[in-house]
């Protein structure tokens, strides 16, 4: 088939495109994932996270993460249509996580979760039940012998295909199969499909490998081109045929094969309308998304309180200082706006009851701390020291008080300083810098001896 774009999927992108819009700018949650763990009964070659039986990072307390649903999270959105979405790891690693669904179950939230099937027995399928589960999603990427080589596990296969005849005869859960498509299980694809129907599947998703974590150090599990079109060509008449909802998973903007081999067009809701929280508390779009590119953490705002929060930062003093003037301002803003500004990622309580308003009458530090309870926040200190100081004296005071209250919250440590020596030829002449005129300007002012 012709893979580029026909003029018929060029209007319905751009008509898809304003929806788009529409949802970003009302910006509702729908879909909400903690990865609850990184724990994990299999070891598969294709895991993005690398997870392990014991895992380097522990399990976030279920406590941590309802006090950010209950606080920050409930007040801002109609429980019922959120999806919150259990992953790991394998969430079936947690002893608790039945009351967790329980809990979920009780705040009103549908929740749901995904699974290897390996210990998904019949006494915790129901226990799970009777907790409110509301979604599965079971990863079975192929027969017996693929099983062995990707998960690598003899039983694997079987005990997910015993979740999924389970999960089909109960019939009260929205559900599928989520599939890795590898260079070795791509020419069994259609027998595949007939052996997930003989299950009783009637949603499946496949997927191709991403090379992050573990599965970066397998880059013979990833389709080269060709292989990857017969893989959408698949898909594409696996619809058409209507007898399994068969559709490509979200990566990527697909060309031609756009509204061919998935339910929608591309979009991605990371940030959208789908948000997570990771197991070391960083708030993410998806999470897919790693460190790089992390929003914040539960553990790391002041409005939770300190509990949880570092004791200490850490700066690296090696990377020299743009200019002489010490100015924070906007560094510990409450405006989101700034908040990547803060290296620190905390909010200061002191500032939301006593603001700091550019627009205000500008105080004298004295005034300030009267008017405040002598309870001034980090971003008030910033800002009057900037934007208040009129002599040397007065920022020295803003200066002072800003000091003590950082160390109040989090006391930084230097990892180490540095001496700076300019070593240059001695021929040079007239080659002065300071503080305030780096080696880029003073080289324009210097000469070579003699010229």
């Amino acid at each position: 088939m012709n893979r580029s774009l026909g003029l018929r999927q060029r209007l319905a992108l751009e008509v898809f495109r304003k929806i788009q819009d529409l949802r970003i700018e009302r910006h509702e949650l729908r879909t909400l994932f903690w990865e609850c763990t990184l724990r994990c009964n299999l070891a598969c070659r294709h895991c993005g996270s690398d997870c392990r039986t014991e895992a380097s990072q522990p399990d976030m307390p279920a406590k941590d993460f309802f006090r950010v649903l209950d606080t920050q999270i409930t007040p801002h959105v109609d429980p019922h249509r959120v999806l919150v979405i259990l992953s790991g790891g394998e969430v079936l690693m947690r002893p608790d996580l039945e009351r967790i669904g329980l809990e979920l179950y009780r705040r009103e939230y549908p929740w749901g979760m995904v699974t290897n099937g390996l210990a998904l027995d019949a006494r915790r399928f129901e226990a799970l039940l009777r907790a409110g589960l509301h979604t599965i999603t079971v990863s079975l990427d192929g027969f017996a012998d693929d099983h062995l080589y990707i998960p690598r596990n003899p039983r694997s296969f079987e005990r997910a295909s015993d979740a999924v005849r389970m999960i089909a005869a109960d019939g009260s859960l929205a559900w599928d199969v989520v599939t890795c498509v590898t260079p070795r299980s791509l020419p069994r694809l259609n027998e595949f499909k007939e052996y997930l129907i003989s299950l009783g599947v009637k949603a499946w998703r496949l997927f191709t490998i991403f090379p992050s974590g573990r599965a970066s150090e397998e880059p013979g599990l990833q389709l080269d081109d060709a292989e990857f079109v017969q893989l959408l060509d698949f898909i594409r008449d696996t619809r058409r045929e209507g007898r399994i909802r068969a559709a490509y998973a979200c990566e990527g903007f697909l060309g031609g094969y756009e509204g061919e081999v998935r339910d929608t067009l591309y979009n991605c809701t990371a940030g959208v309308s789908t948000a997570s929280i990771r197991i070391d508390g960083a708030i993410s779009g998806c999470t897919s998304i790693r460190s790089d590119f992390h929003q914040g953490n539960i553990y790391r705002e002041a409005s939770y309180g300190y509990e949880g929060t570092p004791t200490y930062g850490m700066y690296n003093l090696a990377t020299g200082w743009p200019s002489a003037v010490y100015d924070y301002s906007y560094n510990w803003s409450l405006d989101p706006m700034y908040f990547p500004y803060s290296a620190n990622k905390v909010f200061d309580e002191y500032d939301k009851a006593f603001p700091y308003d550019l627009k205000a009458e500008k105080l004298t530090y004295e005034e300030a701390v009267e008017a405040s309870g002598d309870k001034l926040g980090m971003d008030y200190l910033s800002m009057a020291m900037i934007f208040n100081a009129t002599t040397e004296d007065e920022y020295n005071h803003w200066w002072m008080g800003y000091i003590e209250r950082w160390n109040e919250l989090m006391p930084d440590i230097p990892l180490y300083s540095n001496y700076y020596y300019d070593v240059y030829n001695a021929k040079i002449e007239n080659f002065h810098t300071s503080p305030f005129f780096g080696q880029h300007r003073a080289i324009l002012y210097a000469n070579v001896k003699g010229f």
